[in-house]
């Protein structure tokens, strides 16, 4: 049975006054997910950017990679409405465990510091569970934490670690950005990737 992850975090706010232009306090404490602006630095050449991290992403090691798919998000205005569906064929090996991880590209117009997501699995027999993800994408220095070129960042985030998948088939993933404000600007491709844990 997948186990349902349930993170919990315990976000500091500190007053507008004391905050540096990066959005952090100059005590240096966690922000909020929506809190936090990102002081932005104009970089050219996007499709050059693009085209060098997709050669990242075709020439890192795949052995153990059993599904790796992108979902493109439309004008990069992820639409709290807009669920990314991803379909994957899985037959497990009983001793075998595996890995999640969501992958996410984005520009440097992406407001915030962090992100939350709601990811929905369904299992060939029809079960369904759901983990609230909170993914960070910059440091409290503004310094975003992706791979980049340019103005674009691509980043893994590993969220379910060391599991057993217990049928074999078809399985169904989703996922939905979860923060307060629907649209979200800056999210270009949202992805997943499954492999075997080593």
């Amino acid at each position: 049975m997948l186990r349902e992850m349930k993170i919990v975090t315990v976000i500091l706010r500190t007053p507008k006054s004391s905050r540096n232009k990066f959005g952090t306090s100059s005590k240096g404490d966690l922000l909020s997910d929506e809190s936090s602006r990102l002081g932005r630095v104009k970089a050219p050449f996007r499709g050059l950017g693009v085209c060098f991290l997709l050669l990242l992403t075709f020439s890192s090691c795949t052995s153990n990679r059993i599904y790796e798919h992108y979902a493109s998000v439309e004008n990069y205005n992820w639409d709290i409405k807009d669920t990314k569906q991803f379909t994957a064929v899985i037959n497990p090996e009983a001793d075998k465990r595996y890995n999640f991880s969501i992958n996410l590209r984005h520009t440097e117009a992406f407001p915030y510091s962090n992100i939350w997501l709601r990811l929905i699995t369904k299992t060939p027999s029809g079960k369904i569970s759901v983990n609230r993800i909170p993914l960070v994408l910059a440091s409290q220095s503004g310094q975003w934490l992706g791979v980049g070129i340019g103005d674009i960042f691509d980043t893994r985030f590993p969220v379910i670690s060391n599991i057993t998948l217990p049928e074999k088939g078809i399985y169904t993933f989703a996922i939905q950005h979860d923060m307060r404000t629907d649209i979200i600007p800056g999210i270009m491709d949202v992805g997943l990737r499954i492999e075997e844990a080593k």
